[in-house]
Order: structure tokens, then sequence, then C-alpha cells
């Protein structure tokens, strides 16, 4: 995926978006102890707050793309 943002025709700071995002979405898919899930047991609260931060700026990412871009 790391190519593909890089060969896109994208401004630069959209590409940096986007490995943000990449790299936020690897944490998630990609954990080293799938069974170290203390802080969302113990502080759901935390993480629901990081998410929807997360969610929000996924959300205006895929506007910026589609917009840039509507035959897309």
């Amino acid at each position: 995926m790391n190519e593909r943002i890089d060969d896109a025709n994208f401004p630069e700071d959209l590409k940096n978006d986007l490995h943000e995002l990449r790299r936020y979405r690897n944490g998630w898919v990609h954990v080293d102890d799938p069974g170290n899930d203390r802080i969302v047991v113990e502080s759901p609260e935390k993480i629901e707050l990081e998410l929807e931060r997360m969610a929000v700026f996924a959300a205006r990412i895929l506007r910026r793309v589609l917009y840039r871009d509507q035959w897309v």
C-alpha cells in the first residue's frame, strides 16, 4: 500500500494523511499480542475518543480523495 499512495497523483499533504491513516489501521490489524487488550477493557473511553477522532479523519480523507477526481 505504501507504493500505491506514493505513486498516486495526490498532493503531498494528502499522501501524508493517507500514510498516517494506514499506519493507524496497521496498528489495530497487525497486533503483536492480541491478548494484551487491558487498555481497551480498563479505559474504553480513551479508545473511543481516539477511534472517533480517527473515524472523522478518515471520512475527511475519503472526501478529499473523491472530490479531487470525481470520476473515481
